[in-house]
């Protein structure tokens, strides 16, 4: 424990290249078990979404009045569970994630919560996404536990898929099958 100086050095005689200070203290163990749970299945882009959190303190009591948040980020992906090899969507297609913020409001005397997913705006043309909603639930303290599902998102029109018949590269002049 304690304030601790992180130095990068080209030289060991040399002076160094950056550093900066960092503070370890005690590492404080969960309080409460967060699970949630999300329908099976694809997702539909701006369709309403929900994710329901179950949070209970780990020495049994319900977790009560605990303060709900979270974000969901849509991300690109390229594989389709059960199509093992193939890849999917165009490789030139350009797509930065996109994240939003939702406030899950507050667990109720069951520790039990219902938190409708906010949808941030995207443009994805040839492009398979997923979304990852992560869910931070505070306990008495303060102190936020932090979970997350992925969910694929249902493409909005046909996909087509390309299983490559070699590895990453090919040798200068090689033939790539497909």
């Amino acid at each position: 424990r304690g304030t601790w100086r992180i130095e990068v050095k080209g030289d060991p005689d040399a002076p160094a290249l950056a550093s900066t200070t960092v503070l370890v203290e005690d590492f404080i163990p969960d309080r409460i078990a967060v699970e949630l749970e999300m329908n099976e299945g694809a997702l539909r882009l701006n369709a309403p979404a929900f994710v329901r959190v179950d949070a209970q303190y780990l020495f049994g009591a319900p977790g009560a009045d605990l303060v709900v948040e979270g974000d969901l980020r849509i991300q690109r992906r390229d594989t389709v569970e059960g199509w093992p090899g193939f890849l999917f969507g165009r490789h030139d297609a350009q797509f930065s994630s996109q994240r939003s913020y939702f406030d899950g409001g507050r667990t109720d005397a069951a520790g039990q919560a219902q938190a409708a997913l906010s949808w941030p705006e995207v443009t994805a043309e040839g492009v398979l996404l997923e979304a990852v909603t992560t869910v931070r639930v505070s306990d008495g303290g303060g102190r936020p536990v932090e979970r997350f599902v992925t969910r694929p998102v249902a493409p909005e029109g046909a996909v087509i898929g390309i299983r490559p018949g070699f590895d990453d590269v090919l040798p200068e002049g090689g033939t790539a099958s497909f």
